[in-house]
């Protein structure tokens, strides 16, 4: 991702069998390319997977997680940290606050 130090990849295939997220630190830097051909230094890579038939709601909840990573400076910073606790802690909240949200929109049917 341009102006990150992390790249992320996703793909929907047969191959996979449930949805997943998944950040990979990595030991060395490496050089890569971005969505808009300039030149980074990446430091973990996240994939999020998903098999090619899934729910909606999976793919609600993944869209989600991709809209956090990028959501703001502070989100971008996180993600960047390599702090599992943080990491984990900051996206375990804006998806309890997604969720949250979801259900009251449910439940206002």
């Amino acid at each position: 991702m341009p102006s990150t130090r992390f790249a992320l990849y996703h793909t929907r295939s047969e191959a996979v069998l449930k949805p997943s997220f998944t950040i990979v630190a990595l030991d060395h830097s490496l050089k890569m390319s971005a969505m808009d051909q300039s030149h980074i230094e990446v430091d973990s890579v996240l994939v999020m997977l998903s098999p090619t038939t899934v729910s909606n709601e999976a793919l609600e909840v993944l869209s989600q997680i991709s809209a956090v990573i990028i959501e703001n400076e502070f989100s971008i910073l996180r993600f960047e940290s390599k702090d599992e606790t943080k990491i984990a802690s900051h996206l375990a909240s804006k998806l309890d606050t997604f969720l949250y949200e979801k259900i009251n929109e449910i439940r206002s049917e």
